[in-house]
């Protein structure tokens, strides 16, 4: 499980980096529920989630965005799994 989630964290990489709406709604369950200190205090469903990743990468427009993780740390059983971590956003002008 720990080599699944590093997938699906340089999926959301590329996703920003590409700015790929499908590519990031691809990386959530339907009936997901969001929490967030940024814009949007919480969104549900893939509706929302929807309409925050479009209007987001929207507003990057042509420059470009760069996700890193550090302190990454993975727990994981044979059924389920949790990563901690811290994220950056570097804003490429």
């Amino acid at each position: 499980m720990t080599k699944r989630i590093e997938e699906v964290l340089e999926l959301y990489q590329q996703a920003v980096l590409d700015k790929d709406v499908d590519l990031m709604l691809s990386l959530y369950c339907d009936d997901v529920l969001m929490y967030d200190v940024a814009g949007q205090w919480s969104l549900s469903g893939k509706k929302d989630l929807t309409d925050m990743v479009t209007a987001w990468f929207q507003e990057i427009g042509p420059d470009r965005v760069e996700v890193s993780y550090s302190n990454l740390e993975i727990q994981s059983s044979k059924t389920c799994a949790f990563a901690y971590f811290d994220t950056t956003f570097s804003y490429e002008f």
